[in-house]
């Protein structure tokens, strides 16, 4: 329906059990309805809110359906159409509007769905001949356009629905989804989703994925500014229409293939089931939103309605925050999506020139980030000025340290460094701990470089035996920095046995 999140009754005197065994797919109509074609045929529910945020659907009308195969059935955005396929059949009714309007939002009540008997309401039917392993189908949102496929068939057939004939094959192989999206079919596959010009049949967007096994499916906001995709098994993601740019990715509990995906009708909220539990993940955009606003950044991109950020915080574009999830630290980010992650924070810090928030995370993407990019001694100077605003912060500290590494000051790392060591909560231990065995190795002192080096890599090994103290993407990034301490660590080494 269009009132978002909605909570249904489904108590068996609303919705018989031997309906729900024999349901194959169920339809949404209009505001309140639900409808389902199984083997008694095709029944309405009527939808009655029965308190706010809550709707009750049946008990159900059953109509004469001529098809007791059926498999699938959709209804057209306009609902000017009723499509059905079954076997080797695709069987498109032309509705006959009686007491209202093609493209008008129907009245809440039961009446608007039961008030018209099935052979006048639907007047004329035409069918296609469908290939044998096409067991379902979509629907343009124009009403012109009818797409069938299967998860076995190794093309999709494009019908035109106004002049009753084949128009077009997409041999794009086995297990492909699809849905339409405004002017547009989009089809999903393991590498990719794609869009296609229903003018030219041309594609004319394509967002990749990476280790999909299965195709997944799609969801569109609303407004067409922004769809939900899985493009990596561990999260969904928000794409930007029409640029397809990913603009956010969502770590999800675990792996698996989306089932299902939503947006709710005023965009602030996003469902999914998949196939590793029995679960419907809900995802609360006003509040991711709220968070992301606390950190210098916003989310225009996806149209959502009004929220009012902090007075010291001004909205600005995130670019790259997928590469950012998927990388989970600059360092290991390629240059050109480093790049954009710096100018975000550049930009944030321009937005806020008070923060020493916002000061301490520039200075460590720049101590953190690819070599050609780093600036260690601009970093030195904004983790200072951070510093200064909070002496008592372990964090800015440690970020002061380890860029006065980086700028070659290895005396002043250390005493930064060991200055942290009594004071920093156990789950910072490591990153003081690490630096400090560079910042020794710089200065020539082998056993003390060594002796921080083994309490650090003790304190990663904990992480795998218990309850880890950081999460996975501070744990990758600490691996990371991990290899490049014991890389200079064994340089210093290698150096002191030539000396001795």
């Amino acid at each position: 329906g269009n009132q978002g999140l909605t909570f249904i009754d489904h108590r068996e005197d609303h919705f018989p059990e031997d309906r729900l065994a024999d349901q194959q797919h169920s339809l949404a109509h209009g505001t309140y309805d639900l409808w389902v074609s199984n083997r008694q045929g095709l029944s309405v529910l009527p939808g009655h809110e029965v308190r706010p945020g809550e709707i009750t659907f049946g008990p159900p009308a059953t109509r004469k359906n001529p098809l007791p195969n059926t498999r699938q059935g959709v209804i057209s955005a306009d609902r000017s159409l009723l499509v059905l396929i079954e076997p080797r059949r695709l069987h498109v009714w032309h509705r006959h509007f009686v007491n209202e309007q093609p493209h008008t939002s129907p009245k809440p009540s039961s009446d608007n769905a039961l008030a018209v008997d099935w052979n006048t309401e639907f007047d004329h039917h035409t069918t296609f001949d469908i290939p044998a392993l096409h067991d379902h189908t979509a629907i343009s949102e124009d009403g012109r356009w009818a797409v069938t496929g299967g998860w076995h068939s190794s093309s999709l057939s494009i019908w035109d629905v106004a002049r009753g004939k084949l128009a077009k094959e997409l041999p794009l192989g086995i297990q492909t989804r699809f849905t339409f999206f405004s002017s547009q079919l989009v089809t999903s596959r393991g590498d990719a989703y794609r869009f296609w010009d229903l003018a030219n049949w041309r594609t004319v967007l394509s967002v990749p994925r990476t280790d999909c096994p299965f195709s997944s499916p799609i969801a569109f906001s609303a407004s067409g500014t922004f769809a939900v995709a899985n493009l990596r098994p561990d999260a969904l993601h928000l794409i930007s229409l029409p640029s397809g740019e990913v603009i956010l990715g969502l770590r999800r509990p675990q792996q698996g293939v989306s089932l299902h995906l939503a947006v709710s009708p005023d965009q602030t909220k996003i469902l999914e089931s998949n196939d590793r539990d029995r679960l419907i993940g809900i995802w609360d955009l006003h509040e991711l939103r709220k968070e992301l606003t606390s950190l210098g950044l916003d989310l225009d991109e996806l149209d959502l309605p009004p929220c009012t950020p902090p007075a010291a915080v001004r909205s600005m574009r995130f670019v790259g925050i997928d590469d950012w999830e998927q990388s989970s630290f600059i360092g290991a980010m390629s240059a050109p999506v480093a790049r954009r992650h710096l100018q975000s924070l550049e930009q944030t810090l321009t937005a806020n020139p008070d923060s020493a928030t916002a000061a301490n995370n520039l200075a460590w993407a720049l101590v953190m980030a690819p070599q050609n990019l780093r600036d260690a001694d601009r970093a030195v100077r904004l983790a200072e000025r951070a510093l200064a605003s909070l002496d008592t912060s372990t964090t800015f500290r440690n970020t002061l340290g380890a860029a006065c590494y980086r700028a070659g000051q290895y005396t002043r790392s250390i005493e930064l460094l060991e200055q942290n060591e009594p004071e920093a909560a156990d789950g910072e231990l490591a990153w003081d701990l690490f630096f400090l065995a560079m910042s020794y190795a710089a200065e020539g002192n082998v056993d003390q470089a060594e002796h921080y080096l083994r309490m650090a890599n003790r304190w990663m090994a904990l992480q795998h035996e218990g309850q880890p103290l950081v999460r996975p993407e501070s744990l990758r990034e600490l691996e990371h920095i991990r290899d490049e301490a014991a890389r200079v660590v064994a340089e210093a080494q290698a150096e002191s046995a030539n000396d001795d």
